[in-house]
């Protein structure tokens, strides 16, 4: 059997964990720790079903950085809600400091540093972010913040040393700030200090810092260790990231167009179309309850569903008219198969109508 290749401490320590799960699903959870290497450790009381290979994001006290999962249990055996991780940014984190927070500075051989000057506090709450100059947004969720700074989780973070403008809701409070990002984690977020606000604004952010100081005082919630935010409020915020790409992504093909082919640019944008389409409904699902219209939402999902369904027959008319396609085309007969269904089943939605629309037009007939 091979033998580790670091010495392995059995204490249990909690963590945050976030990212998207297998299905693609967003998840924040809290965890703990046991078997601890420098890069690496075994994970337990994971709820949110992962594979190896899955990159997620690793919060424990001040340190956070990306992990790779290296294995996950199996559902119905001894490890199951276990998996093992390894840090993918050696550099950004460290168990020692961060699993010795309030031992004496020479314990961990070296005394923690910690740029911050001010405590940061878990709170709920999202984040418009535009880098300075550009009109194009993005959605983040507001994980921690300060009276110096905050925190933001996105999947597409911004290089560090990039200006922003914010509008942030924190605890129902709206304010607007400018900052810099100071630190980037791939697909789990950036941290951002606060380089100017008005001082309406700073009022605002000063009275959600002071009620969230009083809350962790009362409470005992941890500093700079949010839990993980509400799956609506996290799923919100992706819709919005996700939103803001597929624009992104638009316009980046139209100022390419001349160099792609034709039917590549027009089978994105009708896919882009539908997309969009289907990420404004799920973002409806997400408003509260007295405030949608399940019907509504239904019907305009049918109504999506057919425009996108014409678009597309149209589309694959014309490339059959091309001759873009043939017998030996994969899929072909699976087609033809479905669309014979299809246009069965339409028939007897439409016959009715017809028979419907024959009675009245006799009728008519014979009032003159």
């Amino acid at each position: 059997m091979a033998r580790r290749r670091e010495t392995r401490a059995g204490e249990a320590i909690p963590i945050r964990i976030w990212g998207l799960d297998a299905r693609g699903k967003p998840f924040a959870q809290a965890a703990e720790t046991s078997d601890i290497t420098q890069l690496g450790a075994r994970v337990s009381g994971v709820r949110c079903c992962l594979k190896s290979g899955d990159i997620i994001g690793v919060q424990q006290g001040k340190s956070k950085a990306r992990f790779r999962v290296t294995w996950a249990g199996t559902a119905g055996t001894s490890d199951e809600g276990e998996m093992g991780i390894q840090c993918v940014e050696p550099t950004r984190f460290s168990w020692d400091e961060a699993g010795n927070e309030g031992a004496p500075s020479g314990a961990a051989g070296k005394p923690a540093l910690d740029r911050r000057t001010q405590r940061r506090f878990a709170c709920e709450g999202g984040a418009e972010v535009r880098p300075a100059g550009s009109s194009n947004p993005m959605w983040a969720t507001v994980a921690d913040i300060s009276s110096s700074g905050c925190y933001l989780e996105t999947l597409s973070p911004l290089p560090t040393q990039t200006q922003l403008e914010m509008t942030l809701t924190v605890e129902g409070v709206a304010f607007r700030a400018r900052g810099w990002v100071r630190t980037t984690h791939p697909a789990v977020g950036m941290g951002v200090e606060f380089a100017g606000m008005t001082d309406a604004d700073r009022e605002q952010l000063e009275q959600i810092v002071g009620a969230l100081e009083a809350r962790s005082a009362l409470t005992g919630t941890p500093v700079s260790e949010p839990p993980g935010a509400p799956a609506a409020a996290v799923l919100g915020a992706r819709l919005q990231t996700a939103m803001s790409a597929v624009k992104e992504m638009e316009a980046a093909v139209a100022a390419a167009e001349s160099m792609l082919d034709a039917r590549l640019v027009r089978d994105l944008r009708h896919g882009a179309g539908h997309v969009r389409a289907l990420l404004a409904l799920l973002e409806q699902c997400l408003k509260a309850k007295e405030e949608r219209d399940p019907v509504a939402i239904q019907a305009r999902r049918e109504d999506e569903e057919v425009r996108f369904a014409t678009e597309l027959a149209a589309d694959v008319g014309c490339d059959v008219a091309a001759n873009d396609a043939d017998p030996a085309t994969p899929g072909i007969v699976n087609l033809h198969r479905a669309v014979n269904e299809l246009q069965h089943r339409l028939q007897k939605i439409l016959e009715p109508a017809k028979d419907a629309a024959a009675v009245g037009e006799r009728v008519i007939a014979t009032m003159h």
